[in-house]
């Protein structure tokens, strides 16, 4: 088969321009030969055929079906067109039949059905531009079909194989690109790379065989960066073998560097920089304060890297994607525009935990970030899990030796800082979920984080570190608590007094040492007046060890669930509250503390006791939190079961409350009359604040207006669970 095109130079390698739609095919193709070329050849073929220098006489006879089937005539014609060729003559640039019925046209499908003449602009030409349609030509084969393709068909293809290449390379570690089409690569790909599994896929890799001890998965003799020797026993001690298996056991995987110029999605940007630039202050002045795992000044670097359109590593534009979605929750609380930019931070998030490092930890506390501010994003519980067992792994939980070296220590404070910002999010959850601890405190030997400012200055008690340190702090009080009194093996204790009243000084302590930074008054206030009675609040419930409080007890947590509500009243009010889910638990924890705190008052007057509370701010706490729940319920959906439970649990205690103090009120005044008319019979008085017809929708049995499972330990954490999606 023939391909000629006159008056075109030679086609380079992989350029298609102008080779579709504007050439002619010779019907007359030899059985022996393949009626399709690639492109490599057709360019081949041009090449030849505008070179020719050689006499007619001297050229290879065609076959023998081809003689057979061309009359004398046409060779003679073939003949003179190709003198025609070597004398530089363009008129004739194109293969002559007989029949003139089977030849292909060189214009597009538009202009042929029109009998227009084609420009054969590429990709379009002028008339299919005009029109607004695609540019289309007949190729070989589609003749008899007149199925028309666009001109450009072959360059997007070959483009999009290289890019799925690319996407197996990246995302599979699979490189296809020296094997041919249909050939078996899964065999040769793990004989290449026996860590083919990414790290974070646990699921999947408890079905993969691993390689172990006795089995040759990668070079044992290659001293790579995850290599650990045996070191020498001449000072007497015995090496930790657990350290040596490590990389081992755990299929340990090369650290690789995160490619700039792999295939990402287009990054998705704000309206102007500065617009951009103040979100991100926002961020950092309220979750970046308090998990302070990201350092600001490296993440606007990255940024501006990006709104300059300069190529930037996967894990530098899934850091900005996903801190833009959080900000837009927790200031503008924009969730459209939270979505779209957490869309495309998922896109970049396999290629971001391609390693075991601190870049991959940074990244799943960010996710965890988005989970804590909307259930659109994964498991919470499993992305903290999954970043606990990574800060293990890599060690960050245990002291490391000091070092004078700036870079060492500036590596060591950002690890420190987030593995501080996951012990901080990880006893936030695990208590909210009341589930087990990801970490024993048993097990941390890494010390807090210094008061650095921004510039690694150091400020103590000074900086936004030092609020950060503060909360750490108090975490780990709040983390002692739990193990104490939740412990589901924890035995009943005589001295249950001593330990709530050590607690108690201890918070105590800690509120009275927090400093007071000028610059983020708001946290070293509020903030850390909401942490402390969120704890005496965790102090003072039911609990495995203390099951049934006393009075004091009652006090003490249902004060601290006035305070917890007051504090989100306030921010309320101020405008500053965050519509986040873990703000829904905080208030529906408080609310359903004081309806347990009401009860007991219930049981105390109709016992002829005073109330163990008689808090008069009872009744306007109940109307904030109705207040704050109905608000949540417009921001945030998902929460109606919920916020109707509370609300019918709130009517119902506190019409319980109002009819025990009207019970109690009329056996007063009856004992009073007894007392100074003994013959006289009086009617009953009854204050006009209570009602004295119980409503049709009340229960018959009104000895236990709340179901007792309403109060007992863990059905508000189950409850919550299903906020996560857990």
């Amino acid at each position: 088969m023939t391909n000629s095109a006159a008056g075109k130079r030679p086609s380079e390698k992989g350029n298609y321009r102008g080779q579709l739609g504007r050439f002619r095919l010779n019907p007359t193709v030899s059985s022996s030969q393949n009626p399709t070329s690639s492109p490599q050849q057709s360019s081949n073929n041009n090449i030849i055929i505008s070179n020719i220098s050689t006499p007619v006489s001297q050229r290879a006879e065609p076959a023998a079906s081809s003689v057979s089937s061309t009359s004398t005539a046409t060779l003679r014609r073939r003949a003179s067109r190709s003198d025609s060729l070597e004398n530089g003559n363009p008129a004739i640039d194109r293969d002559t039949h007989v029949s003139k019925s089977k030849r292909v046209s060189t214009a597009c499908e538009f202009c042929r059905k029109r009998k227009k003449k084609c420009d054969f602009r590429y990709p379009n030409c002028s008339a299919c531009t005009r029109a607004g349609v695609v540019c289309t030509v007949l190729t070989l084969g589609q003749s008899v079909a007149n199925q028309a393709v666009p001109r450009d068909q072959i360059e997007n293809l070959e483009k999009r194989v290289e890019w799925l290449e690319e996407l197996l390379r990246t995302q599979a570690s699979l490189d296809v690109s020296g094997k041919s089409t249909g050939s078996a690569v899964e065999d040769s790909i793990q004989a290449e790379s026996p860590h083919t599994e990414p790290w974070f896929r646990v699921p999947k890799m408890l079905t993969q065989p691993r390689a172990g001890i006795g089995l040759t998965a990668a070079d044992d003799t290659a001293e790579g960066p995850n290599s650990t020797t045996l070191p020498s026993l001449e000072g007497g001690q015995l090496p930790n073998i657990s350290e040596i298996f490590r990389d081992k056991l755990e299929n340990r995987q090369s650290i690789v560097p995160r490619s700039s110029t792999s295939v990402l999605p287009q990054v998705r940007r704000m309206s102007s920089w500065d617009e951009a630039e103040e979100l991100v202050n926002k961020y950092f002045d309220g979750l970046g304060t308090q998990y302070p795992f990201l350092h600001k000044p490296d993440f606007i670097r990255g940024m501006r890297c990006i709104y300059q359109n300069q190529p930037v590593a996967p894990d530098v534009q899934n850091s900005y994607h996903i801190t833009l979605a959080v900000a837009h929750l927790t200031t503008t609380n924009d969730i459209q525009q939270a979505t779209a930019f957490y869309r495309v931070a998922s896109e970049t998030l396999t290629p971001t935990l391609q390693n075991e490092d601190r870049v991959s930890l940074q990244a799943l506390l960010s996710l965890a970030l988005y989970s804590l501010s909307s259930p659109a994003g994964p498991s919470i519980w499993q992305v903290l899990g999954t970043a606990m067992r990574l800060a293990t792994s890599l060690g960050l939980h245990k002291a490391r030796l000091p070092t004078t070296n700036t870079k060492d220590m500036v590596d060591y404070e950002m690890d420190k800082r987030a593995f501080w910002s996951l012990y901080n999010l990880d006893r936030l959850i695990s208590v909210t979920l009341s589930r087990p601890l990801g970490i024993s405190d048993d097990d941390i030997t890494v010390d807090m984080p210094l008061e650095f400012d921004e510039n690694w200055v150091e400020a103590p008690r000074n900086c936004n570190m030092s609020i950060s340190v503060q909360v750490v702090k108090l975490r780990r009080i709040f983390s002692r608590i739990y193990r104490c009194l939740y412990n589901p093996h924890a035995e009943l204790a005589t001295d249950v007094t001593s330990i709530l009243e050590a607690f108690q000084q201890e918070l105590n302590d800690w509120r009275t040492s927090a400093p007071v930074i000028q610059s983020c008054l708001h946290y070293s206030t509020s903030y850390y007046d909401f942490l402390y009675y969120s704890a005496l609040l965790l102090l003072y419930r039911p609990s495995t060890l203390n099951p049934n409080p006393d009075s004091t007890c009652i006090v003490g947590c249902g004060e601290a669930s006035i305070l917890v509500i007051q504090s989100f009243w306030d921010n309320y009010t101020a405008g500053k509250i965050k519509w986040l889910w873990i703000t829904l638990s905080h208030v529906f924890t408080a609310g359903v503390t004081i309806l347990w705190c009401l009860e007991q008052d219930i049981r105390a007057v109709r016992h002829g006791m005073p109330p163990l509370w008689g808090n008069p701010q009872v009744y306007t706490m109940l109307d904030f939190v109705h207040t704050l729940l109905d608000e949540f319920r417009k921001k945030r959906q998902g929460a109606d079961r919920l916020i109707s439970q509370f609300k019918s649990q709130s009517q119902q205690v506190t019409y319980r409350m109002a009819q025990a103090t009207a019970e109690q009120q009329r056996q007063q005044q009856q004992q009073a009359l007894e007392t100074i008319q003994q013959l006289q019979t009086t009617a009953t008085y009854i204050p006009s604040t209570i009602p004295t017809t119980i409503p049709a929708t009340m229960p018959a049995d009104q000895m236990m207006m709340v179901h007792p499972m309403f109060y007992s330990y863990g059905w508000a954490g189950q409850e919550i669970a299903s906020f996560y999606g857990l």
